[in-house]
């Protein structure tokens, strides 16, 4: 099964269409339950050779890794040492200069805190400003801004007010 995902990874970092490739190696629960499979709770079984060809792919091709806080993060279902195998694979991505994208995964409102996980990793692995992906373009909905985005905050981001803003560029949401 990883070798399956694994390839999935990579083509979809070459697809021009893709700006962002969301939670990598991340399997739901309900997947392997259904299918009788043995459950995947263990970022360890990733291959090494797997995780540096992924971060040369998107490197190579600009394409961002997500740091998702609520699927791999704060997900209850993972404990301590699957998030610690979690942001070492992020390091591992780090160290081939991969750019990152940090996701809540917030599914409901109250799940939208969360972020500051990601923000809070993403300050752990060291990433400076120009490793923090940010959409191109200009918002589809809500007031346009008059004057240019601004710079990606420093690392590490203080907690603050949260909005969302849909972006054109590839039909890509963030949460500023």
């Amino acid at each position: 099964m990883l070798a399956i995902q694994h390839r999935h990874h990579l083509k979809v970092c070459r697809d021009p269409l893709v700006d962002v490739l969301v939670h990598p190696y991340w399997f739901m629960e309900s997947e392997f339950k259904r299918n009788g499979w043995a459950l995947f709770d263990s970022m360890s079984a990733v291959p090494q050779s797997y995780i540096r060809e992924l971060g040369q792919a998107a490197r190579e091709t600009g394409t961002a890794i997500e740091i998702n806080a609520c699927s791999n993060l704060t997900n209850p279902f993972y404990g301590q040492r699957y998030v610690e195998e979690y942001i070492a694979f992020l390091a591992a991505l780090a160290a081939e200069g991969v750019c990152f994208a940090l996701g809540s995964d917030a599914h409901e409102i109250g799940e939208l805190a969360s972020i500051r996980r990601a923000w809070e990793v993403a300050a752990q692995l060291n990433l400076k400003a120009a490793q923090i992906w940010r959409p191109a373009g200009r918002p589809l909905v809500g007031p346009q801004p008059t004057t240019p985005a601004p710079a990606t905050p420093s690392l590490p981001v203080q907690a603050g007010t949260t909005s969302a803003r849909l972006f054109g560029q590839r039909g890509s949401l963030t949460i500023e």
